[in-house]
């Protein structure tokens, strides 16, 4: 008898412990005041070191040496949003106390970030663009509530109409090698890739610190920004079949992309 009161005493306890760790990790994260207000998407590019060329296409040498002439292809962008300031922070937290409930009673339920269900921020355009004439394309406004964004998700899948339809990126022209031999390359897959990237101003030098948009009367503008002269780093084309080259160019893309806030509020 002793022993079942003294073990159902160390469970209230534990209770009680538990209760005021989420206490103390949720203070802080509660809702702030919902705003209603905008937020516009743009797609760009950055030339960097690739050279434009006459009539449609492109030139650059990778680090590895190798002189690419783009000549034809697209890319689809399949859709873009803004991370609230509070789920991001959220997430971490619930992380966090998940993490330390795990060493005390064993596994947890995940916190349900990112991802889960449909964000009013996102649009989807799912948008064909040209990697032969890269060009700005504005992708769509909406309607939010939250008052502060943090981060934006850019993800690159497959068309799913048109000339594409199946496919996620195509790019096709010459390459020469460093032995000065010139070939055709073509690169022609249907992998989905994202990316999850900080906010950014477009003349910012100091990445280190977290920046956030806020809505408010302004429409939070924002460029998500792919770079050009990147895009085939890595690619070495003598020795990587296509499967890994078209990998080597998707991680490119996304790792590249810089989502920047060009109008509204940002602190």
């Amino acid at each position: 008898m002793h022993s079942l009161s003294t073990k159902l005493f160390r469970r209230i306890l534990l209770s009680l412990f538990v209760l005021g760790l989420i206490a103390a990790f949720t203070i802080g994260i509660a809702p702030a005041q919902a705003e209603s207000g905008s937020i516009s998407y743009t797609s760009a590019w950055r030339w960097g070191d690739a050279i434009d060329t006459p009539g449609p296409g492109w030139e650059v040498t990778n680090n590895l040496g190798y002189r690419v002439q783009v000549e034809g292809g697209g890319v689809v962008f399949y859709s873009a949003e803004l991370v609230a300031c509070e789920d991001e922070h959220a997430a971490t937290v619930w992380q966090r106390l998940g993490d330390l409930l795990g060493e005390m009673t064993g596994p947890t339920t995940a916190y349900a970030g990112h991802g889960d269900g449909e964000s009013p921020a996102e649009v989807m355009p799912v948008l064909v663009e040209s990697l032969s004439e890269p060009v700005t394309a504005e992708l769509g406004i909406v309607q939010v509530s939250e008052p502060a964004w943090c981060q934006g998700h850019y993800l690159v899948a497959r068309a799913t109409e048109g000339a594409m339809a199946g496919r996620s990126l195509t790019v096709a022209g010459t390459v020469t090698g460093p032995d000065g031999a010139t070939t055709p390359f073509a690169i022609d897959t249907a992998l989905a890739w994202g990316t999850l990237a900080d906010l950014q101003t477009p003349y910012a030098n100091d990445t280190s610190t977290q920046l956030h948009g806020e809505i408010g009367s302004e429409t939070l503008q924002i460029v998500v920004r792919r770079e050009l002269d990147t895009l085939f780093d890595g690619v070495d084309f003598a020795e990587m079949d296509a499967t890994a080259q078209a990998k080597a160019v998707l991680r490119n893309l996304t790792g590249g992309t810089a989502v920047l806030v060009v109008g509204g509020t940002v602190h």
